[in-house]
């Protein structure tokens, strides 16, 4: 079911922790089975990654207070260059490219369409991954 959840959420929440703050910020990603991939701007989440990689990431489905589901995960931060990015671009616009159409269909893919944030001139941009070390999760049912 963790895994499940992690290639079908569409947001979650990364904390990280640096000189004494703890930070919680919600967080677009792509999963690739091994790793959580994120595209975003220099800021205070990227500072503290770069002070302490060691950061956790929340997801979670919530229907209703007898049906959901969430999973922890845990790794280490890394900023990706190169080719490395450019195949975690790309997990991030299949993932999120059709939401961006005005008119998805499922036969689709992703790459055709460059969300809004990917082509904006937004100054320093981090492609990174989170090497998820561990995983734990929770549910309910009814």
């Amino acid at each position: 079911e963790i895994e499940a959840l992690l290639l079908s959420a569409t947001h979650a929440h990364l904390g990280c922790h640096a000189n004494g703050l703890t930070y919680v910020v919600p967080i677009s990603f792509a999963y690739d089975s091994k790793r959580i991939l994120g595209y975003t701007s220099a800021g205070q989440k990227t500072a503290m990654m770069r002070e302490n990689p060691e950061v956790c990431i929340q997801v979670d489905e919530i229907k209703n207070l007898g049906e959901w589901k969430s999973a922890i995960v845990w790794g280490r931060y890394e900023e990706l260059h190169e080719s490395q990015a450019a195949i975690a671009v790309g997990y991030l616009i299949d993932r999120y490219g059709p939401i961006f159409q005005d008119d998805p269909s499922p036969d689709h893919r992703g790459r055709e369409i460059i969300p809004p944030r990917v082509d904006s001139g937004l100054g320093e941009r981090i492609v990174y991954c989170v090497h998820i070390t561990k995983k734990t999760g929770r549910a309910e049912h009814p």
